[in-house]
């Protein structure tokens, strides 16, 4: 039986658990958070609020996911969803996500986001499987502390629904970037410029296009239990 529970700032022993044991050795140096930052930003008051839900057991912690609210825009951004090995292809990454949409579906015409290194095809394929579209962008990633790196490599995503405006996914990234004190950017810049038009549609791309064999073209079907709001203004 797997439990899922959405953390609060008073479980740091269970935030602290799950960084150490499932979220550290699945990602790289230069994009890892500390507890210490989401336990912060868990707070009522906080801007981004910061939730984690864990998935455990009922004697380990086996999976997690941390995702970020940006209220001024309605917009979440899904920044970490990870599973231990052993527990994979067993539906615990897709309970973990339906626990996140039951907060991103409170809250009137949202957008989601998310980051992902398109070098990673399982990730690629869990994400356009929820209908995510890469957001057709030379995205940079803001620098998540004074002593990391701007990330390059990663594709923008966003789920894709009903007039998705060019404006709503500007506001995003400049609400994004002045929560981590990257402002001004010159990336902000030039990536607000490629938007252009306020009123026009924001240009996605199906991962179905991408260069994959026919068995996996046919598993980035987006999944229908996962519906969310439509975001048009």
């Amino acid at each position: 039986m797997i439990d899922y529970r959405c953390l609060t700032a008073k479980d740091a022993a269970d935030c602290w658990a799950f960084y150490l044991d499932v979220y550290v050795p699945e990602f790289p140096l230069d994009q890892i958070e500390t507890p210490t930052i989401w336990l912060r930003l868990m707070r009522a008051d906080a801007s981004p609020h910061v939730r984690v839900i864990l998935a455990s057991d009922n004697q380990h912690i086996i999976g997690g996911i941390v995702f970020e609210e940006y209220q001024n825009t309605r917009s979440w951004l899904l920044t970490y969803l990870v599973v231990r090995p052993e527990y994979r292809c067993q539906g615990v990454a897709n309970g973990l996500l339906k626990e996140m949409l039951r907060f991103v579906q409170d809250q009137p015409f949202p957008l989601l986001f998310t980051e992902v290194d398109p070098s990673d095809p399982v990730r690629l394929l869990i994400f356009a499987k929820l209908g995510f579209r890469r957001v057709l962008l030379d995205y940079v990633q803001p620098a998540l502390s004074s002593e990391q790196p701007t990330v390059s490599n990663f594709w923008l995503m966003v789920h894709l629904q009903n007039n998705v405006l060019n404006t709503r996914v500007r506001s995003f990234l400049a609400e994004y970037y002045a929560s981590l004190h990257q402002l001004p950017s010159p990336d902000l810049t030039r990536m607000d410029a490629k938007l252009g038009d306020e009123t026009a549609q924001v240009w996605t791309q199906p991962l179905v296009d991408q260069d994959y064999t026919s068995a996996s073209a046919e598993a980035y079907r987006p999944w229908p239990e996962f519906p969310l709001a439509s975001s048009a203004e």
